[in-house]
């Protein structure tokens, strides 16, 4: 979940408790922080974040919360049918993912990451 506001890199050092993420860490905005942050309990991150810093990802995620949610595949808007792939988060309608119906299993992937 690091990763969805700091590099890799930076991320790295946080989880390891080499530093915590300062603001000028941040390299997301409320337009390219990833959809799910908004939907996620984010508590089990917060401690690797200085108060600044935390209180600016707050920020970023209330303001994104106001952003529509899209497909992966065609990018138009998220309204029915549609279902979410259990390991990028990502959404995609029913007719993107080759679906006709609620998927069956436990979890689902989407085509980019059934190859994991």
């Amino acid at each position: 979940m690091l990763t969805w506001f700091v590099d890799e890199s930076i991320s790295t050092e946080c989880v390891s408790g080499d530093r915590l993420v300062r603001e000028t860490d941040i390299t997301v905005t409320a337009d390219t922080v990833h959809l799910a942050a908004s939907e996620q309990n984010l508590d089990i991150v917060k401690c690797h974040f200085e108060q600044a810093s935390w209180d600016h990802v707050t920020t970023i995620i209330e303001k994104a919360k106001t952003r529509h949610w899209t497909c992966k595949v065609c990018v138009e808007a998220l309204e029915t049918r549609c279902v979410c792939c259990d390991l990028c988060l990502s959404w995609l309608h029913y007719h993107c993912a080759a679906l006709s119906a609620v998927p069956k299993k436990k979890f689902w992937f989407c085509v980019d990451c059934a190859i994991f």
